[in-house]
């Protein structure tokens, strides 16, 4: 089966017009108007798709995002209430980034394991 694009279909459509008029010649040019109709839907049809669904995903991601960021903000609030006279809060989130790669951390593990007070 021959698969037809919009752009092709308008080409056979403006080679046809100069042909003398025949009745096979008429004949294609129907099944070709009526091949354009069915193409153009297709084409706005799947360019909305594609929007609504890349629409989905950036909201999708952003609530992913925001919820992490809000877990690990707390995270490190608890355990700023349990050693926050030691070390400030960018420290105590520098050292969950330290202790999450696996690296040792300034902070005892009592207090990655239960933070709070």
């Amino acid at each position: 089966m021959v698969e037809f694009t919009l752009d092709k279909v308008n080409e056979l459509l403006k080679q046809l017009k100069g042909l003398p008029k025949i009745k096979e010649i008429s004949l294609l040019k129907k099944r070709l108007q009526k091949e354009k109709v069915k193409l153009a839907p297709k084409v706005v049809e799947s360019a909305e798709k594609l929007a609504e669904q890349v629409a989905q995903v950036k909201a999708s991601a952003n609530l992913k995002r925001s919820l992490k960021q809000k877990r690990n903000w707390r995270y490190a609030k608890l355990i700023f209430d349990f050693v926050g006279d030691e070390f400030s809060l960018k420290e105590i989130r520098k050292e969950i980034a330290k202790k999450r790669k696996g690296e040792t951390s300034r902070i005892p593990d009592a207090v990655f394991q239960n933070p709070s007070p």
